[in-house]
């Protein structure tokens, strides 16, 4: 039989072990918007009041439009680390209060705003629905957290947000926002794990985009907690999206480049075949691999060395023992038609060489206690 102490260990061990073995939650209240209490125009800001917290509504361009949550008239937002453009360019709109809407209109896009309580719903400029707020949903604070809900269209199928290791469309599933390394992961049943690359970016099939502009650990969902709805949350900071009118995903991405920037384009040899695994250990496995390649006629235009070419991660320097000539090597792979590529992540780990110095020199991130 369990005593009395065994059976605490286990019902102890099963209280904290339950959260890591389902998706997320949403079980405390949210505080959502009240009732309209009039708006402002300042400058090419329209702000839309409910009591002491606000809606403000900025046009990048006619089909850009940037929507601020203020849950107080003290909020501030900090700087944008993504967002490059301005809103120096002019957008005509119009501004129509009737006793139940408020409208506000550019070229592109209609934003009517229900006043009682106050939610949100997004049109084009010919009438379309794009998207709308529940009247149970719509912008909301929870302590420090803050979401954002919308209503699912039945046409509503979603892509984007960054690496992920399921299925392109998104609709159906929720997930956290947050990069981390997540190593052999397989197909999943149970939560979905975080990947290395998040962009709280979504695009929809029904005519828009969204871009969450937040920094702090997110989470997305699809229409699983509520099959009527989908949100995005942030455990932190001060919540705002753009809204990308546009018919087709490329357009939308065409959109919010505009908005965030363009990389330059890569080579065209970074376009062909790219030869990766993890890893080769030394510089006779790379040799013998191309040498496979080029006797089987394998299209290759690269090929990737895993962790196995430093000693430690942070030393970005090879290691002599197993690679003694690594510029010879790579200029051999370069006459057949090969360029060298070396893994390098922003980590250094304590036995790496350049530890010290990075410890010493305040380079590293901290906790809080130091």
């Amino acid at each position: 039989m369990w005593s009395r102490l065994q059976r605490a260990i286990l019902l102890s061990l099963l209280f904290w072990l339950a959260p890591l073995t389902g998706p997320v939650q949403e079980t405390i209240a949210q505080t959502f918007l009240g009732n309209y209490s009039g708006h402002n125009v300042n400058g090419k800001a329209i702000s839309v009041n409910a009591g002491s917290a606000s809606i403000r509504f900025i046009f990048y361009q006619p089909d850009i439009l940037r929507v601020d949550f203020l849950p107080t008239p003290a909020t501030l937002f900090d700087s944008s680390f993504v967002v490059i453009r301005d809103t120096t360019q002019t957008v005509g709109m119009t501004i129509m209060s009737t006793d139940s809407t408020l409208e506000i209109a550019s070229s592109a896009i209609k934003i009517v705003c229900a006043k009682n309580p106050l939610r949100v719903a997004y049109y084009t400029g010919a009438g379309k629905a794009l998207l709308a707020e529940p009247g149970s949903g719509g912008l909301a604070s929870n302590g420090g957290a803050r979401l954002a809900t919308f209503s699912l269209s039945p046409d509503d199928h979603f892509y984007g947000t960054g690496e992920r290791g399921i299925g392109l469309d998104l609709r159906g599933s929720a997930f956290d926002s947050y990069n981390t390394q997540i190593g052999g992961y397989g197909e999943h049943t149970g939560p979905l794990p975080t990947m290395n690359i998040n962009i709280p970016f979504v695009s929809s099939t029904h005519g828009y985009a969204l871009y969450f502009e937040n920094t702090y650990p997110g989470r997305f969902d699809f229409g699983v907690t509520d099959p009527k709805n989908f949100s995005y949350r942030a455990s932190g900071g001060e919540l705002s999206y753009f809204l990308i009118a546009g018919p087709t995903i490329r357009e939308q991405l065409e959109k919010y480049t505009w908005l965030t920037g363009r990389q330059p384009l890569p080579p065209r040899w970074a376009f062909g075949f790219i030869q990766s695994k993890y890893g080769y250990k030394n510089d006779v496995e790379a040799y013998t691999m191309v040498q496979t390649m080029r006797q089987k006629q394998i299209p290759c235009d690269a090929m990737v060395l895993d962790l196995y070419w430093f000693n430690a991660m942070g030393d970005i320097s090879w290691k002599p023992v197993s690679w003694p000539n690594p510029f010879h090597m790579m200029d051999s792979l370069l006459a057949q038609g090969i360029k060298t590529i070396v893994i390098t992540e922003p980590y250094i780990v304590q036995h790496s060489i350049n530890f010290p110095e990075a410890r010493d020199n305040g380079y590293l991130g901290t906790y809080s206690n130091g």
